[in-house]
């Protein structure tokens, strides 16, 4: 709690511009909310690519919970339903659903700001976690393509070796040891 009466003490006397410019610099995305109904009465941003993406006419006048896939309305409806309970709540991944059909991975946590049932809603792009994600996913089945290829041809080899007619010696050029032999 020490550190909460620090934090209030150095933001007393925050003028309303001051702490929105604090709140967007903190978050990527931030909705104001109306806790009762879910509905977003207001949408900042400080990423300027969140904000081409899910563009404040998408969101500001909506429920929160249309904004998103199924799969993550449920997180929605637990997030504004703790915002009631204590002021701030842990982060959940919910992805928002864009018109092309993709889908936005951003990291939430809500506050409640006031007893009138306000909470603000401060999310942080999962994108760049998502393209390491992807990008990890591509070099692991690039390797699983690779292993398989060097599996196939080694049995090639294998069944090359226990046809041919011939006698077929392999030998280390290195020093001079037979490595295999049919």
């Amino acid at each position: 709690m020490k550190r909460l009466s620090v934090a209030t003490r150095s933001l007393d006397g925050l003028d309303p511009d001051a702490a929105a410019a604090l709140v967007t610099a903190a978050s990527d995305i931030t909705l104001d909310l109306d806790a009762a109904t879910g509905v977003i009465n207001n949408a900042a941003y400080g990423n300027d690519e969140l904000s081409r993406e899910l563009a404040r006419d998408q969101l500001v006048g909506k429920p929160w919970v249309n904004t998103v896939t199924i799969e993550s309305r449920p997180k929605i409806e637990e997030l504004l339903r703790e915002a009631q309970l204590k002021s701030a709540t842990r982060w959940r991944q919910v992805n928002h659903t864009l018109p092309n059909g993709q889908d936005v991975p951003v990291m939430y946590s809500v506050m409640r700001i006031d007893n009138r049932g306000r909470v603000l809603a401060m999310g942080r792009s999962m994108r760049p976690m998502a393209t390491l994600q992807q990008r990890l996913i591509e070099a692991q089945r690039s390797m699983e393509r690779e292993y398989s290829r060097l599996r196939q041809a080694e049995t090639r080899h294998r069944l090359l070796f226990q046809v041919a007619l011939e006698a077929v010696v392999v030998v280390d050029a290195s020093n001079s040891k037979i490595v295999e032999a049919n």
